[in-house]
């Protein structure tokens, strides 16, 4: 879903430095950084265990952060699906906005710290221009969101139906 609506700015992986690495293809970060918040329609940010959040330092690395920050600022879509939304925590984009986050004792502690309204009985949230969802159950329902959000209700519609999406 994410890749057919071609409007992606970036996505994560284990390792941070992969992350940058991928999302600049090869350029220096700092430049293409700088100009994110024309080029993209949305930014997702997707941490493919809480290992890339909370060990290997997504959250804490001040190009992520950079980037995250820019894509809000000019307006765009900011995505974060499981333990993901920590990173939206750490750019202090949280306080006073409602977020849903994979249920985790340390990921609740951190976005309560940054003052998020946790919402758990959902499983994507969307609060102006922040989609969050709370873990690898939702990616389906998350991926449509950022599509609809995006405008794209027709494909969305037609790969709900190709994919036998019936709703959670």
């Amino acid at each position: 879903m994410l890749y057919k609506a071609d409007k992606m700015a970036g996505f994560s992986c284990p390792e941070p430095a992969l992350f940058i690495k991928l999302f600049n293809q090869g350029k220096p970060p700092g430049d293409h950084v700088q100009n994110i918040g024309g080029s993209f329609s949305y930014l997702v940010v997707v941490a493919l265990f809480m290992l890339a959040v909370m060990v290997n330092g997504l959250r804490d690395t001040p190009e992520v952060i950079h980037l995250v920050k820019k894509m809000h600022e000019a307006g765009k879509l900011v995505a974060a699906i499981c333990a993901a939304p920590i990173v939206l925590a750490k750019a202090g984009l949280v306080r006073d906005r409602n977020v849903t986050a994979y249920p985790a004792q340390d990921v609740y502690r951190e976005l309560n710290e940054a003052g998020a309204r946790i919402v758990k009985d959902e499983n994507v949230v969307l609060d102006g221009n922040m989609l969050t969802a709370n873990g690898p159950g939702a990616a389906m329902l998350f991926g449509y969101s950022i599509g609809e959000y995006l405008g794209e209700d027709l494909q969305v519609a037609q790969l709900k139906e190709q994919m036998c999406y019936t709703g959670l």
